[in-house]
């Protein structure tokens, strides 16, 4: 398993100066905590921040992320204090590679394949990872928000999911507490087109009438018998 401690989380989260992670959280070898400005006791140590123009910073209460830490929980925590921006996603990706030696997905900074869990396939693990990406974090309240149905299978199908397979995942994926996707028609099977109705040929077009069949000759009237 995967574990990132106080320099891990430096580099991935780009963190400058560790006292001022945020405007009130400060990151030691413990972990990441609520910070304080805090109370400078001698003249000394007073003259001696005004100098640098340092100000002194102490952790305050339990450790809101402590170290180490898994690839769970630094999720975790970055997407409750919505800073998953601060995340070097190639940085990420390179870490968990030569943690794990395999090639691992650049869009989610997750592995692609688990080798803790070898009977889980590669599109599961795919789907895993379309779920962290399209709805970590993601609320109910906002549903302006949320991912359309054609943006999920659109990238399952770059990852090797037919059309038909990445519609129906897209449509598992989708949380129960979001808004029911909207449906598309369902495409109707073409008519068989119609064999076009012969036209009546024109009376210029028609064949010429039969000649009229000649009249009979008429009959010869019979002659009397002869009687005596």
């Amino acid at each position: 398993m995967i574990r990132i401690g106080y320099r891990e989380f430096l580099k991935l989260c780009r963190v400058a100066e560790p006292d001022l992670f945020t405007t009130d959280m400060c990151v030691n070898a413990g972990g990441v905590y609520q910070s304080r400005v805090g109370v400078l006791r001698t003249v000394e140590m007073r003259a001696e921040a005004e100098a640098s123009g340092m100000r002194h910073v102490e952790a305050v209460g339990p450790a809101l992320l402590a170290f180490p830490c898994t690839l769970e929980l630094l999720h975790a925590f970055l997407d409750r204090f919505d800073l998953t921006a601060r995340v070097d996603a190639f940085e990420l990706a390179r870490f968990v590679e030569r943690q794990l030696g395999r090639r691992t997905d650049v869009d989610s900074g997750f592995p692609a394949e688990w080798p803790e869990a070898p009977h889980i396939s590669g599109k599961l693990a795919t789907l895993t990872h379309a779920a962290r990406r399209f709805w970590g974090g993601k609320r109910a309240q906002e549903p302006a928000g949320h991912p359309t149905m054609k943006d999920v299978a659109d990238w399952l199908v770059a990852r090797g999911y037919t059309a038909t397979q990445a519609a129906q995942a897209a449509q598992v994926l989708r949380p129960d507490w979001a808004e029911p996707a909207p449906k598309s028609p369902a495409p109707r099977a073409p008519r068989p087109a119609r064999s076009p109705k012969a036209e009546k040929p024109a009376a210029s077009e028609q064949p010429a009438a039969p000649p009229p069949k000649p009249a009979r000759a008429p009959r010869a009237p019979r002659k009397p018998k002869a009687t005596g």
